[in-house]
């Protein structure tokens, strides 16, 4: 069967795809090991691809569940597909698109911190990354320090949800502390800003 122009991506569709477009793992079978704050193109073209290659020519509880610190557009979109996204490759030698299944959820942080909290603080996952901007690390650009704006500050103090990057972290450790021993190693992939420009790269 043909895919035509409209239809909506799904797990009801990949049959429909050729087979060097079909994701590597089948999806939805792969336990989540990664949480990922920042649910951008950058992400999804690069880490979520290259784990999902890893996963598929080694096995592992590597599914990702991505977090979106802001807007809810990715993450309803990419929930409708049933976590699936399409990435397209170009090159001298021509192009390609395939399909990419590394996602095992998604999550929006201000409508459920506790949620993304919770995911944090569980011992199944062992890794968290993060591409986000520069200033969601609200890092003193001379010191190179913490510099809390007031919703950090507030996150500090605790009391209520966490509505920060670094507030989600800080109270995802905080719990899980509390219920497991263990080490997290932390990926950063920061977005560098050209002031001059107002450009940037990630």
């Amino acid at each position: 069967m043909a895919v035509t122009v409209g239809s909506r991506l799904g797990l009801g569709m990949l049959r429909r795809l050729p087979a060097e477009a079909r994701p590597l793992i089948r999806p939805g079978t792969v336990p989540t090991g990664v949480v990922h704050l920042g649910l951008g193109a950058f992400h999804r073209a690069h880490q979520a691809v290259f784990t999902e290659a890893a996963v598929g020519a080694a096995g592992g509880d590597w599914g990702i569940v991505a977090v979106a610190p802001r807007s809810t557009a990715v993450v309803e979109a990419i929930a409708a597909q049933d976590n699936l996204f399409s990435v397209s490759a170009l090159s001298a030698a021509g192009s390609s698109t395939r399909v990419v299944g590394a996602l095992s959820g998604v999550r929006h942080a201000p409508s459920d911190p506790d949620a993304v909290v919770a995911l944090l603080a569980d011992p199944a996952v062992r890794v968290v990354t993060l591409t986000v901007t520069e200033k969601a690390y609200q890092l003193d650009p001379v010191t190179g320090r913490l510099s809390p704006d007031s919703a950090l500050a507030a996150d500090l103090a605790g009391g209520g949800p966490p509505t920060t990057v670094p507030g989600l972290l800080l109270r995802g450790w905080s719990v899980r502390k509390r219920v497991v021993e263990g080490m997290r190693v932390e990926l950063g992939g920061r977005r560098v800003v050209d002031e001059a420009t107002g450009g940037g790269h990630e």
